[in-house]
């Protein structure tokens, strides 16, 4: 944009305050291209109450300052607005500076949760000088006994496959008051054996064993089995479908099997759809064969072989029927 006049630079202003993200990301790129000129407008914005246009006028200066925009960024933090407080963080994320270092571990106490883990993160995207201040954290949470930031710190540990924090994030399985979603996943792609161990326990427990209906962070935490090698998994997986009542839950744990088979190439995942497929369950048979179907063409070899192996049914197996149909098409 080459017009210089102020009055389009305001309207731009305005913009980045837009409820519609794509109008926001436009008045942002807009902006850049107006550089010095555009400057003390947004820096004026990113002062302003409306939370919405602050956050946007933070990462402009962010991008745009670079370092100079820090003291607004470290500002924004001081926010109660969780979007200003983030757009904040993905700022100070991009400043190696001592004072992003500094301000960046105050925040790993932030009363969010999601502000707390995303201060860890961006501590951990800082090398040697980062893990250094999030392991000084440690120390000084640990002190305090302030569990909630322990995790927090584990999170960010767990980002450059530092596990020394993995006990923090197990504990927070079983509590019910830890809302991060991120922590199964973050166990998970640690690949350490003891991570694995609970997280297969914990769902053994939940899924096998509790007879109450599963909860949206267990049928979360589930999810994790779809990427996780473990010969433990499979057993775990048929299991929990043929004892579950909850559709939901028997939706996710049939769906991680087409997961296994399209991220890991998992040939069991492949048997065991079929099998379900079989099942007099016309729930858990229709939601197996969707799967089937999903999958990719270059499975065709094997779910071939596996097909051969069963009996075919005719009053009870249509819907194996129409799989096997329509891999001989092909």
């Amino acid at each position: 944009m080459k017009l210089k006049n102020p009055i389009f630079i305001e309207c731009l202003i305005d913009a980045m305050g837009d409820g519609n993200r794509k109008v926001r990301n436009m008045a942002m790129s807009a902006l850049m291209d107006f550089g010095e000129t555009a400057k003390p407008f947004v820096e004026e914005a990113a002062n302003m109450d409306n939370p919405v246009l602050r956050a946007s006028a933070i990462r402009v200066l962010s991008i745009t300052e670079g370092k100079e925009s820090i003291k607004i960024a470290i500002k924004g933090l001081e926010s109660t607005n969780i979007k200003v407080k983030s757009a904040a963080i993905k700022s100070l994320r991009k400043m190696d500076d001592e004072r992003a270092y500094e301000a960046l571990r105050s925040a790993l106490w932030d009363v969010s949760s999601d502000i707390g883990v995303s201060a860890a993160g961006a501590l951990s995207n800082f090398g040697e000088k980062g893990i250094k201040v999030l392991k000084d954290a440690m120390i000084q949470a640990k002190e305090e006994r302030a569990e909630h930031v322990l995790r927090r710190i584990a999170h960010g540990l767990a980002e450059i496959k530092d596990a020394s924090g993995i006990d923090y994030l197990i504990s927070a399985l079983n509590d019910d008051s830890w809302f991060e979603w991120s922590t199964p996943w973050v166990i998970a792609n640690l690949k350490n054996p003891h991570g694995n161990d609970a997280l297969l326990d914990y769902l053994r427990v939940n899924l096998l064993e509790k007879k109450s209906q599963p909860s949206q962070k267990i049928r979360h935490t589930a999810r994790v089995l779809g990427e996780m090698v473990d010969e433990r998994v499979i057993p775990l997986v048929e299991s929990a479908i043929a004892v579950q009542k909850d559709k939901k839950t028997l939706k996710d744990l049939i769906h991680l099997l087409g997961t296994r088979v399209t991220e890991l190439k998992d040939k069991e995942s492949v048997i065991v759809l079929i099998k379900f497929v079989q099942s007099n369950d016309y729930n858990i048979s229709q939601r197996a064969g969707n799967e089937l179907f999903g999958i990719d063409r270059h499975w065709l070899p094997e779910i071939e072989k596996a097909l051969e192996k069963v009996e075919i049914d005719s009053k009870q197996d249509r819907l194996l029927r129409k799989i096997i149909l329509r891999y001989a098409e092909h």
